[in-house]
């Protein structure tokens, strides 16, 4: 059976509410079966819900093989029982219809039954298939994971292959913006000092011509103050031979005025 019965077909409901108790073969379908039964028997989800869900797991592994031989244990009745009714139809015999359904209803028997016998040894078959699978899936895992591992590094040394890149870089510009800007500095520096120079010429000069001139200024005082201390000392020596002339002419009246005396006394001294 290729094709997956519709879900609206009663079958699905007789499967969750348990009414249809068919052995599955194939344990993962039985397994999700029983989970979604045993879901919907506890209220955990809804008829439609469990329908739903387990129609979705039938649709989506129905290329397993025992899947499809699965839905067509749980089908297969009423498939062959609208088949027998087509037949009915086309050839019009009641006792055609009547044998194909006991041979159908036979063969359904027979077929459950040896589902029923090969159920357990199937089982233990398929728990040791699973387990060399699940075997399987942990080895490919640790493939995988050691792979995934190995690119993780690799992406990571990549990483810091980039960023100690980017660091390089960034250190190299920030060394040639370091060199730039002593460059400017020193420019600017030796622009400054240029100016300085300048200035301090200018200020030397200024500064020459100042004591130059303070020196001429001082100069002219002390000529000026030569000058007052000469005549100072002219009018010195002037007021000395005045105070001295007239101390001599004081003695030369004195001794004027004594011969006039003595003069006088001497004459009167004759007579």
């Amino acid at each position: 059976m290729n094709k997956i019965p519709n879900k609206d077909r009663k079958e699905w409901k007789e499967l969750v509410t348990g009414q249809l108790d068919i052995p599955l073969k194939n344990f993962f379908f039985q397994t999700k079966v029983t989970q979604i039964k045993s879901l919907f028997k506890n209220n955990k989800l809804s008829l439609e819900k469990a329908i739903e869900d387990i129609y979705n797991v039938s649709v989506k592994f129905s290329k397993e093989k025992n899947i499809s031989e699965d839905i067509e244990a749980i089908f297969g009745a009423v498939e062959m029982h609208n088949e027998t009714q087509h037949v009915i139809k086309s050839e019009a015999k009641q006792d055609t219809f009547v044998k194909k359904e006991q041979h159908i209803n036979r063969e359904q028997t027979e077929k459950r039954d040896s589902l029923l016998t090969e159920n357990e040894d199937s089982v233990k078959a398929k728990i040791e298939r699973i387990k060399g699978e699940a075997a399987e899936r942990e080895a490919r895992f640790k493939e995988k994971r050691l792979e995934r591992e190995n690119e993780l590094i690799e992406e990571k040394k990549i990483k810091e292959d980039t960023a100690k890149k980017a660091i390089i870089e960034r250190k190299n510009k920030m060394l040639e913006e370091e060199k730039i800007a002593k460059e400017e500095i020193t420019k600017h520096k030796q622009i400054k000092e240029k100016s300085q120079v300048s200035e301090n010429r200018k200020t030397i000069n200024f500064q020459e011509g100042m004591l130059k001139k303070n020196q001429a200024v001082l100069k002219e005082k002390e000529a000026l103050k030569q000058a007052v201390l000469k005549e100072k000392e002219a009018l010195k020596q002037a007021s000395i031979k005045r105070r001295a002339e007239k101390r001599l002419l004081e003695k030369q009246n004195s001794n004027k005025k004594k011969k006039t005396f003595f003069q006088k006394l001497f004459d009167s001294d004759s007579n």
